[in-house]
């Protein structure tokens, strides 16, 4: 069903599209074909053409500005979301497209003195652009404008969070629209990690006001139900990490110092295979192992990254454990 409802949606996504020249526009707008590029570049089947069309859209109404899109920062957060999303069709001169509109963006909300982006939705959108551009290789060799990223992510997240509280029962939120708390939602979810150790009591706040207002607030717009949809989602994926986080903290648990510590013997083993006269069978074996228990240890148990890998001097192996597993192993 779900596959069914996503390839309806893109194909509808698709045949709204109108072609000028040899590039794609939905409705003439700029945030409109962005956000259409941002679900289409979420779908495995995309033709990439459609993407590479759009994105040369985007970039000539960039070109009629200065260093954003339409000086508004609505559209120009949204560009950014769209293009930051579509890494695999990007052309060269596309970095400077981007650092020059996040520059705009940046010098906005540093000139704020509530560390407020002229409203909630403004500041919001600037925080998932902080989130994303983390990574992204557009950012990352510019390290002044990383720092000012990292600095207004701080910023916002403090922020968001500040604007979430209950006062005698009743929810406190930022703003009485729906698409507006959704997108501060969505926003304080891919901000929180690393900056806001509990979330759990400001997002409470949140939850039955979303839930009363989409069941007794009347008809709402198609793009409110969306945000809220994805904000509360993120906000599920969120709580689900920090049930098994809560489910794994019998590991500190006297009764189960005995798994941990198997654990740990059976990582000490698998690094000691490392050395090349070690059979790559024993080191499949041993890792088939760990992976089984960190299962039984994790419910939520997904890898990334290999488990170790050769540093950049030979002598020494690399590590890679999750963050949450640090935070229960300290």
């Amino acid at each position: 069903m779900h596959g069914s409802l996503r390839r309806n949606a893109r194909n509808w996504l698709v045949n709204q599209a109108k072609r000028r020249d040899e590039s794609l526009n939905w409705e003439e707008e700029v945030w409109d074909t962005s956000v259409a590029l941002l679900a289409l570049s979420h779908h495995s089947e995309h033709p990439e053409s459609i993407l590479t069309s759009g994105r040369d859209w985007l970039s000539e109404r960039f070109r009629l500005g200065n260093e954003n899109w339409n000086n508004e920062p609505w559209e120009t957060s949204w560009a950014l979301l769209a293009l930051l999303a579509l890494p695999a069709v990007a052309p060269h001169d596309l970095g400077n497209m981007i650092r020059s509109a996040v520059s705009w963006l940046l010098t906005l909300f540093e000139s704020s003195d509530n560390d407020i982006l002229v409203n909630w939705h403004y500041t919001a959108l600037l925080g998932i652009i902080a989130s994303r551009c983390s990574s992204s290789s557009f950012i990352v060799a510019q390290p002044d404008l990383k720092l000012r990223l990292e600095k207004a992510a701080d910023r916002v997240a403090a922020s968001l969070a500040g604007g979430l509280s209950m006062k005698d029962g009743v929810a406190q939120i930022w703003t009485k629209e729906l698409w507006s708390n959704g997108l501060a939602l969505w926003a304080l979810m891919e901000l929180h990690e690393g900056r806001i150790d509990d979330l759990h009591r400001q997002t409470t706040s949140i939850v039955g006001w979303v839930r009363n207002t989409a069941r007794y607030g009347g008809s709402h717009p198609t793009e409110d139900l969306a945000f809220a949809s994805i904000a509360i989602f993120k906000l599920l994926t969120y709580l689900r990490s920090r049930r098994a986080l809560v489910d794994v903290s019998r590991l500190c648990d006297a009764q189960s110092r005995s798994e941990s510590s198997a654990i740990c013997n059976l990582v000490m083993q698998y690094i000691e295979t490392v050395e090349p006269q070690q059979h790559e069978r024993e080191r499949t074996r041993l890792s088939d192992q760990i992976a089984k228990r960190l299962r039984l240890a994790f419910p939520d148990y997904a890898p990334r990254l290999p488990l170790w890998e050769l540093g950049r001097d030979p002598a020494y192996i690399i590590v890679n454990l999750r963050r949450t597993t640090m935070k229960i192993a300290l």
